[in-house]
């Protein structure tokens, strides 16, 4: 199964190892992500799709880190239906 991830991409359920909820609110959690996607942009593993606006990380096998404008809370929502809207180009 897929899901939509936002800017019409969709991933394989199979794929996706974890969603993390983004906010640039100063906290110790967030502090936490940007050093790992510091990291995870030096080794080119980060595909932005947000536009700018992150709210939610996206880790995928294999080693893919894809920036959602789209809420975590959307997207769990959207992989625990397996939802597919059509029309979306696939990644995998």
């Amino acid at each position: 199964m897929y899901i939509d991830i936002g800017n019409e991409i969709t991933l394989s359920t199979k794929n996706i190892v974890a969603i993390i909820g983004f906010s640039k609110r100063g906290s110790e959690i967030n502090k936490n992500n940007e050093k790992f996607l510091s990291v995870s942009e030096q080794g080119g593993e980060v595909i932005d799709i947000s536009g700018g606006r992150v709210n939610s990380i996206i880790l995928t096998n294999p080693n893919r880190v894809y920036l959602s404008a789209l809420s975590n809370k959307t997207l769990v929502k959207r992989y625990l239906n397996n939802g597919l809207n059509g029309g979306e180009k696939q990644i995998d």
